[in-house]
């Protein structure tokens, strides 16, 4: 796998970051998907339950249902949600874990 090697300057010197461009993409992805404060209070909803409809989340979280379908889909892009027949969705906790991971990964500093 190609690695790439990405520099970064701190304060009081300079500090390298070695990752695979292919786990680097990933975790953008899925932190750009986690980013928003509703997609993270979906994510928490969704753990520990088996699945939940639209109409439930949005009750839940106290949204509008017209809203939730943008966020889910991103959720879902990302890897991180599932949607099953019949509009219900749940929480792909492996992924979720995966990303978590990758994420802890990609960006722990190494001196150079």
């Amino acid at each position: 796998m190609k690695k790439q090697k990405v520099i970064v300057r701190l304060t009081g010197g300079e500090d390298v970051i070695v990752v695979n461009s292919n786990d680097a993409k990933q975790a953008m992805v899925a932190s750009k998907a986690i980013q928003s404060p509703v997609r993270q209070k979906i994510i928490e909803q969704l753990q520990g339950v088996p699945t939940m409809k639209l109409d439930q989340l949005a009750e839940v979280l106290r949204i509008p249902k017209g809203l939730l379908p943008h966020q889910i889909r991103q959720l879902k892009d990302a890897g991180l949600v599932v949607v099953l027949p019949g509009e219900e969705y749940c929480l792909n906790e492996d992924k979720l874990s995966q990303v978590q991971s990758l994420v802890n990964d990609v960006f722990k500093i190494k001196k150079a």
